[in-house]
């Protein structure tokens, strides 16, 4: 279930004026149809033209935190090596707090909560790359975390940001989730091999392992043994939950 809140034109007439939000819904409705990275990095550049921020980030990450999958505008690549390498997003107080309150989270407002706290150490390694000021949002669902950084030396903290960005990331979770999903399922294409497959295929029909043992004409070991290959590849927690998503990366027929 996603978090994030659910935001009406009118709610933009006080903050921004007709002509900005024609642009803004411009900006958001070619986002909609876009079918790569590329293009959604040129919506954000249009965006900066709305609300002023230096630098964009999406992040999709696993429900333990691990990233998954990033589309950057202008974030300092060598800022996100650190970051990975030091696996900072475990810690990340921006992320946590966006996490426990469900709302857009200014920067500042994180410095403040945590004072002293060590995960504070994030903050003050962005400030060297340029990443003093900022606001995060994002939402999740039964799969993955989603966050969208807009950040830079100075980004304006003021409900008329908030508002557009509480919109704009609206618009923009759903072609970056379909973008990385298809991606996804292309690196997905050929993970299984044939035999894995067709235990798979049983499985989705209600098969128990003793029923395809009998089906495939192998033990009953032998097919537990690929179901359990089948699950570690799939990062799945159980043979429903690898069904499930093997049905949704169109790894085997509905």
């Amino acid at each position: 279930m996603y978090f994030i809140k659910e935001y009406s034109i009118k709610d933009l007439d006080k903050y921004l004026t007709k002509s900005e939000i024609l642009d803004l819904l411009h900006v958001l409705d070619t986002a909609r149809y876009c079918v790569d990275e590329e293009g959604i990095k040129g919506c954000v550049v249009n965006l900066k033209k709305i609300i002023p921020f230096d630098c964009f980030l999406y992040g999709c990450a696993a429900a333990n935190r691990d990233v998954l999958h990033t589309v950057n505008v202008d974030y300092s690549p060598d800022y996100l090596k650190r970051y990975v390498e030091k696996k900072y997003e475990q810690i990340d107080p921006i992320a946590t707090m966006l996490i426990e309150k469900r709302k857009v989270i200014n920067w500042k407002d994180v410095d403040k909560s945590y004072k002293k706290r060590p995960e504070l150490i994030v903050n003050h390694e962005a400030k060297e790359f340029g990443l003093r000021d900022g606001f995060t949002y994002g939402g999740d669902d039964s799969r993955n975390i989603l966050t969208f950084w807009f950040a830079g030396e100075h980004v304006e903290r003021c409900d008329r940001s908030k508002a557009v960005i509480e919109f704009a990331v609206r618009a923009l979770t759903f072609p970056l989730k379909a973008i990385y999903e298809k991606a996804s399922r292309c690196n997905k294409q050929g993970i299984l091999s044939k035999k894995e497959t067709e235990v798979l295929s049983w499985l989705k029909e209600g098969k128990s392992s003793w029923d395809i043992s009998k089906i495939l004409r192998i033990s009953e070991r032998t097919v537990n043994f690929h179901v359990n290959n089948i699950v570690a590849k799939l990062d799945a927690m159980n043979r429903t939950h690898a069904v499930a998503i093997a049905v949704a990366d169109q790894l085997i027929d509905p």
